[in-house]
C-alpha cells in the first residue's frame, strides 16, 4: 500500500549512534568551555563578546544538526578565532570535527 511507505521517509537515518553520541558530548563540553572563556575574559570588548556569543550559539545549532553545513561551521569558527583566548578551545574542537567530516 502506497500510504504505508511515507513514515519511513520521515525517519532520520541512524549512523554510528554510540560514536556520534560520545563525540556529541565531547563537542558540547568543548563548546561550553569556549562559552565560559567568552563570558569571563574581561579583555573582550562588549560588542565583540555579543557577536561571538551569537556565533557560538549558531555553531552549537549547526553542530547539533543531522546534516551540517560545513562551510557555515568553518565561517563561524573563523569568526570566533579572531578572539585569541578562544583559540585553545577552538583547536580542540577542530580536532574532533575532523572526525565528523
Amino acid at each position: 500500500v502506497q500510504g504505508e511507505s511515507v513514515p519511513n521517509l520521515l525517519q532520520e537515518p541512524q549512523f554510528k549512534k554510540t560514536q556520534d553520541s560520545s563525540l556529541g558530548e565531547t563537542i558540547q563540553t568543548i563548546l561550553s568551555g569556549i562559552g565560559s572563556v567568552l563570558i569571563n575574559d574581561s579583555s573582550i570588548a562588549a560588542s565583540v563578546r555579543e557577536d561571538a556569543i551569537k556565533d557560538l550559539e549558531s555553531l552549537k545549532n549547526q553542530l547539533s544538526r543531522n546534516t551540517r553545513n560545513w562551510r557555515l561551521v568553518e565561517m563561524l569558527l573563523d569568526a570566533l578565532a579572531g578572539i585569541p583566548s578562544l583559540l585553545p578551545g577552538l583547536k580542540s574542537l577542530a580536532v574532533i570535527l575532523r572526525k565528523l567530516e
